[in-house]
């Protein structure tokens, strides 16, 4: 074989064993692409995990109001029963200030498939509706009336009622989240592999061209291969 075709030969190879390695190259980027996307993951988790505690907690909270309003409407006086109950309606749904950050927090998670926008609205609407109602109201004796009253229960319902809501998407987004790190990790394996074994054909294929331009260096220094 003439020494020009060799080096052909080896020239040919070498851009092969370039491709090879720019394809383990892209590989590289997307296992680093999938890290950068596994670190998003667990910020979001962390975050969640935190609205899950706020959540659980108050709505704890929210039961345990309940229960002894319960215990205390039975034994009160019939003049002050609904007054007090309203009264005690009116401070579960004080707490419910945690919604002013959770909603809008709820907006930045990446899984918004399981997002219903008729319930958020309505909750948010009624909770900014108690607001206005309370900046009104807090310095005066508003359960006197019946229309507060029955505000104040309707409104401490529907702020209730979401709560389990709430905890609910919170557990099928985090789930969901769950799911997709583990995609991730096996797609990082599948990448790294691959990579690794392009690494080892380069490496592979950029011996043999070295050895066939030390055959070609060898015959040339000796003149074995003229033509």
């Amino acid at each position: 074989m003439k020494t020009i075709n060799l080096l052909r030969i080896a020239i040919f190879i070498l851009i092969g064993s370039c491709s090879f390695a720019f394809i383990g190259l892209l590989s590289e980027n997307k296992v680093s692409n999938f890290y950068d996307q596994i670190d998003n993951i667990k910020t979001e988790k962390k975050l969640i995990k935190m609205w899950q505690l706020g959540f659980n907690v108050t709505y704890a909270d929210a039961i345990s109001s309940k229960i002894m309003d319960e215990d205390f409407y039975l034994i009160e006086q019939n003049n002050v029963r609904e007054i007090n109950r309203c009264v005690r309606n009116w401070q579960i749904a004080k707490r419910a200030k945690i919604l002013e950050w959770a909603i809008p927090d709820y907006s930045k998670f990446q899984v918004q498939k399981f997002y219903d926008p008729i319930i958020f609205d309505k909750v948010k609407v009624t909770h900014d509706t108690f607001l206005k109602w309370e900046k009104i109201n807090s310095n005066l004796k508003p359960c006197s009336l019946e229309k507060n009253r029955v505000f104040i229960k309707k409104t401490t319902a529907t702020l209730f009622e979401f709560y389990p809501f709430y905890l609910s998407n919170l557990n099928k987004i985090i789930n969901v989240l769950k799911e997709k790190e583990v995609f991730l990790y096996k797609s990082i394996d599948q990448q790294s592999s691959q990579a690794a074994n392009l690494y080892l054909i380069t490496f592979i294929i950029l011996l043999l061209s070295t050895t066939i331009i030390v055959i070609v260096d060898i015959k040339t220094n000796r003149g074995g291969n003229n033509e």
